[in-house]
């Protein structure tokens, strides 16, 4: 085996890894209530103040640690009153 042979195996297996992150990713987003995200889009809360929030959109983020790539759900709500105020609720994924 080269060296060109290896770096060619090493590129497959970024490649692969690069598209299994993707997927992984792709499920986390595409199917939040599967993986444990206590929110859905278009679902309604009232907050202890009494303010109605309707969650209008659901994002994976992902940041590095000590122990891989840890992930989080970030929903965002709008006040059904006051369309200028917005929540984010934040919840990590596998926790």
């Amino acid at each position: 085996m080269t060296i060109s042979d290896d770096l060619r195996q090493l590129s497959a297996a970024i490649d692969y890894l690069s598209q299994k992150r993707k997927d992984i990713l792709d499920d986390l987003k595409d199917n939040p209530e599967k993986h444990g995200c206590p929110y859905k889009i278009g679902q309604e809360f009232k907050t202890q103040d009494g303010a109605i929030y309707k969650v209008e959109a659901i994002n994976v983020l992902t940041y590095p640690s000590a122990e891989g790539l840890c992930a989080y759900y970030q929903a965002q709500a709008v006040n059904q009153n006051k369309p200028h105020d917005r929540k984010e609720y934040t919840v990590q994924i596998g926790a």
